[in-house]
C-alpha cells in the first residue's frame, strides 16, 4: 500500500484526460464530487418470488426523474440520458434498502437506476440468507427486465448491471459477481480462525458449519449439483461490476471459488473492523479475486461502521468506479487512481489492472 495519506483541502473539480490508464496523472488529488446532473424520482414494488414459497421482496426503484412544482410523485423518468445502467444495492443484515438513500439518490443523479431489495433477513436460521440473498438479486434483476407497462422499463438498462452492498450486502456483491462457495476451506479455515488475532466470538462466522446440513439442504432445493468441489455459481452475465464496503465472509469462497470472479471489483475496508476482519475478508477479497480490474481502499483504524462514515468517500468512488465500468466515461479512471485517496485523511488505495 502507500504511505499514510495526509488531510489535503477538499477542491471540488473535474480533470478531463484522453489518455490511456497507463498515461493517466494527476497533477493534485481533488476529490471527485460531480454536480448532480438528474433530479430523482422514487416508487416502490412488492414483489413475490412464487419458487421460494412466495417469498416477499420490498422494493425501490430510484431513477432519474422529471421533477416540477406542478408534478406529483411517481415522478415521470427523464429520457434525456436513458437508457441508464441499472445498479441493485443490497443492505447490511437486518437492516433495509432505504439505508443508504442518500448516497443511492446522489448516483442516481449522475445517471443510473439504482434498485434496492429488503432481504427479509431471519432474526433465527440465519443461514438461509446465505442462498436467499443471491437469489433475491437475481430475482430482482430479471423482473425489472421484465417490466413492461412500467415507466421505468423505458429508461433502465438491464444488460449493463453493478451490484453495491456494504457489511452481509458486501458478500451478496461478491456471491453474485461469480464466485463460488468452497465447503471444503471454510471447514478447514474454521478451526484455525479461533486461533487468530482477529478472532471475534460475538461475531463467529464458523458458527454457520453448525447450520451447515439446513444450509446445504436448502442450497441443493435451487441450485443445480455442481461438477465438482465447489457450489456453481449464482450469477449473470449482465453483472458487469462489484463495489463492496466492509465485506463479510470471504471465506465461504476461499482461494479458488473467490478466482470464479472476471468483473471489475471495488472493496473499502477498515483496518479496525471487529465485524468482518480487514485482512480476513477486504484484503483476502482483493488477493485472491480473480478480477483483472480489482481496487481496495483501506481505511485505518476505522472499525465497521467507521467504514461507512468516512463523508463523500464511498460515493465519490461509486459514481467513479460505475461511471467508468458501466457508463464507459474512460476518463473517471483517474479518479481511481492511488493518488485519489490523497483528499480523504489515513485512507489509502491501490488497484491491479489489466496490462500493469
Amino acid at each position: 500500500m502507500i504511505s499514510k495519506a495526509k488531510y489535503i483541502t477538499c477542491l471540488i473539480l473535474f480533470m478531463a484526460t484522453t489518455g490511456y490508464r497507463s498515461s493517466i496523472t494527476v497533477a493534485q488529488p481533488s476529490l471527485f464530487l460531480p454536480d448532480r446532473v438528474y433530479q430523482v424520482g422514487v416508487r416502490a414494488m412488492l414483489l413475490k418470488d412464487e419458487s421460494r414459497d412466495n417469498r416477499t421482496l420490498q422494493t425501490f426503484i430510484w431513477y432519474p426523474a422529471l421533477v416540477t412544482e406542478d408534478a406529483k410523485p411517481p415522478y415521470a423518468p427523464d429520457e434525456s440520458g436513458a437508457p441508464y445502467p441499472l445498479v441493485i444495492y443490497s443492505h447490511g443484515y437486518g437492516a433495509a434498502s432505504t439505508e443508504a438513500r442518500g448516497d443511492i439518490e446522489y448516483l442516481v443523479s449522475q445517471g443510473f437506476v439504482v434498485a434496492g431489495i429488503d432481504h427479509r433477513d431471519p432474526a433465527t436460521d440465519r443461514w438461509a440468507a446465505f442462498i436467499n440473498r443471491p437469489l433475491d438479486i437475481l430475482f430482482l434483476l430479471n423482473r425489472i427486465a421484465e417490466l413492461e407497462d412500467d415507466p421505468v422499463a423505458d429508461v433502465v438498462n438491464t444488460d449493463t448491471v453493478g451490484i453495491w452492498g456494504g457489511s452481509m450486502g458486501a458478500y451478496t456483491a461478491v456471491a453474485v459477481s461469480g464466485a463460488r462457495v468452497d465447503p471444503s476451506h471454510f471447514q478447514d479455515w474454521c478451526p484455525t480462525y479461533k486461533n487468530d488475532p482477529n478472532y471475534n466470538v460475538n461475531f463467529d462466522s464458523c458458527r454457520l458449519l453448525s447450520d451447515w446440513d439446513n444450509l446445504l439442504s436448502y442450497h441443493e432445493q435451487f441450485n443445480a449439483p455442481s461438477t465438482d468441489a465447489l457450489w456453481e455459481a449464482t450469477t449473470d452475465e449482465r453483472i458487469r461490476a462489484v463495489l463492496g464496503t466492509a465485506p463479510c465472509f470471504a471465506q465461504m469462497f476461499g482461494e479458488t471459488g473467490l478466482a470464479e470472479t472476471h468483473i471489475p471489483i471495488f472493496i473499502i475496508g477498515g483496518t479496525a473492523d471487529r465485524v468482518c476482519p480487514y485482512d480476513i475478508d477486504s484484503v483476502y477479497i482483493y488477493d485472491n479475486i480473480g478480477s483483472d480490474d480489482r481496487y481496495l481502499v483501506t481505511l485505518q483504524d476505522r472499525d465497521h461502521n467507521g467504514a461507512f462514515s468516512e463523508p463523500n468517500l464511498i460515493i465519490s468512488y461509486a459514481a467513479a468506479f460505475f461511471g467508468h465500468y458501466l457508463q464507459d466515461k474512460t476518463d473517471y479512471a483517474q479518479y481511481l487512481l492511488p493518488e485519489s485517496a490523497d483528499v480523504f485523511q489515513n485512507v489509502t488505495l491501490e488497484s491491479q489492472l489489466a496490462g500493469q
